[in-house]
């Protein structure tokens, strides 16, 4: 879990450091709730593939009750990030996949996760995850080091600050391409 206090604030006035302590904290749980029903959802998929597979199902074929817990998971994806992000952001819908590790689960399990804060004026703030722990990119990454990371824009909409973009980097690559979801 990341301390509010190692948030590294970058480029930002003193006028909106504050404003660390207020957008970074519901984001860092969003995520993580994120993460929480992504693995909830995949070790369920894996638990129906075996039984699947145990049943003399082809390893080819999808398991039955397959599509049921992707619609599950498209429900409760849109319920839990709909109150938090504008809506020109989900025009693409939900997310349709998951996957072992969930996409955010950097933000917690890696040591060495960094959240960069950057807030120029009051309409906009910039939130930044990196994962830049070896250790943890190479237990799931074990034939390269992955580091991974994503840059939020939030804006304010009344008294909270939503979700209007996603980017995401990977390795050394200093580029950010945008995420059509969260």
């Amino acid at each position: 879990m990341i301390d509010i206090n190692k948030i590294i604030i970058r480029d930002t006035p003193d006028k909106f450091r504050a404003m660390a302590g207020k957008i970074v904290p519901p984001l860092l749980e969003l995520l993580r709730e994120h993460a929480s029903l992504e693995a909830e959802i995949f070790e369920r998929d894996e638990e129906q593939r075996k039984e699947h597979l145990a049943a003399g199902g082809s390893f080819n074929q999808i398991a039955p009750g397959f599509i049921e817990l992707c619609n599950e998971y498209d429900r409760r994806y849109l319920a839990l990030v709909q109150p938090r992000c504008i809506s020109s952001f989900l025009k693409y819908g939900a997310a349709h996949s998951f996957s072992k590790p969930a996409k955010y689960s950097y933000v917690d399990s890696d040591p060495g996760c960094q959240i960069i804060f950057t807030m120029k004026s009051s309409q906009k703030a910039i939130v930044e995850t990196h994962c830049t722990s070896s250790t943890w990119a190479k237990t799931y990454y074990p034939h390269g080091v992955l580091n991974k990371g994503h840059r939020f824009t939030l804006k304010p909409v009344g008294d909270t600050w939503l979700i209007a973009r996603v980017d995401c980097a990977f390795s050394a690559n200093d580029s950010w391409h945008i995420e059509h979801c969260l």
